[in-house]
């Protein structure tokens, strides 16, 4: 299944910041933030949890903030065992801040018990100075700009926001490219890539590029038929000028950042159609990009029947493609 971001807080209201990342494998929390305010907000804190923590596989802070990160305590209450990634800044702030938290909710408690001003017998903190300790003990900082991996498949890092200290976006990436292609090789099938000529294929290639080069996919035969493409990946390559510190390291080290090692452009429709005698494994990225026309379908018409062939949309569909249905 595709990956989905379910707002679980902060959503028609400031506080409870709290999005679920879901793709069927992965389970992370963004934030994991009280609300605060109105009663019928604060309410929703005792509220059971919308996940089960028990299914989370890290929760990912961008900020100390309560309304971002003062459910954390309740959450590891619930059962969740699991990391807390967090910038070196927000891991010193929530040392302090989670602890306080705690302690004004248990003072609040006492004082409600000693003068009967709560409907509840006894009134009970939402969580105690034990909770929050237990939850700074699987807080995980990083650094800025550091890639880490939050669960098998996902990378993510934190970029300076300047909201306050140790605040970050939080910028999360689920590698069903490397899972597709091994897939390719093991089945000895075919992953074809239905990608838009202009960005998404450029993207693909270095992509690939990258995972080769890590060992974490070996290396296939990689076949570009998409005549648009290859124009637009010329053109890619001739404005290092636009090019970032990551692609232009791999220039600078004399290598071809849109080249995978086995990489076969497929410039006319004899070069296209001399695929139908090529066995896989192999990966085939051609548009378009939701499916609708182009050489993908020439090439899903022949392979789709296999039980060894994977489809692998990288792109947005549109209502109606076939990318969609």
């Amino acid at each position: 299944m595709s990956a989905t971001l379910t707002f679980l807080g902060a959503a028609g209201t400031v506080t409870g910041s709290q999005h679920l990342l879901d793709d069927g494998e992965r389970r992370l929390l963004m934030d994991c933030g009280l609300f605060q305010g109105l009663k019928e907000l604060r309410a929703r804190n005792w509220a059971p949890p919308r996940v089960d923590p028990t299914t989370l596989q890290a929760v990912l802070l961008s900020h100390a903030h309560i309304d971002h990160s003062g459910y954390l305590p309740r959450l590891v209450r619930g059962g969740y065992r699991g990391p807390v990634f967090c910038t070196r800044g927000t891991a010193d702030l929530l040392r302090v801040m989670l602890p306080d938290a705690a302690h004004l909710q248990e003072e609040e408690a006492v004082f409600n018990n000693r003068h009967h001003t709560s409907k509840h017998d006894p009134a009970l903190p939402l969580f105690t100075t034990d909770d929050a300790d237990h939850a700074l003990a699987q807080v995980e900082a990083v650094s800025f700009d550091e890639t880490f991996t939050p669960a098998p498949g996902v990378e993510a890092c934190f970029i300076n926001s300047g909201h306050i200290l140790g605040a970050g976006f939080v910028r999360c990436r689920i590698d069903k490219l490397a899972e597709a292609a091994t897939r390719a090789a093991d089945t000895r099938g075919w992953l074809l890539i239905p990608a838009f000529a202009v960005g998404r294929s450029q993207e693909i290639l270095y992509d690939l590029r990258e995972l080769e080069q890590a060992g974490r996919i070996p290396s296939l035969p990689v076949y570009l038929d998409s005549p648009m493409a290859i124009q637009a990946t010329a053109i890619y390559a001739a404005h290092p000028e636009e090019h970032d510190r990551d692609l232009t390291q791999v220039e600078t080290d004399g290598k071809r950042p849109f080249a995978p090692r086995r990489l076969s452009l497929c410039k006319s429709v004899e070069d296209s159609k001399r695929l139908n005698d090529t066995a896989g494994p192999g990966i085939i990225i051609a548009g378009s990009g939701m499916a609708t026309g182009g050489r993908i379908l020439h090439h899903f018409r022949r392979l789709l029947p296999a039980e060894a062939t994977t489809v692998l949309f990288v792109g947005y569909q549109a209502a109606g493609t076939r990318g969609r249905l």
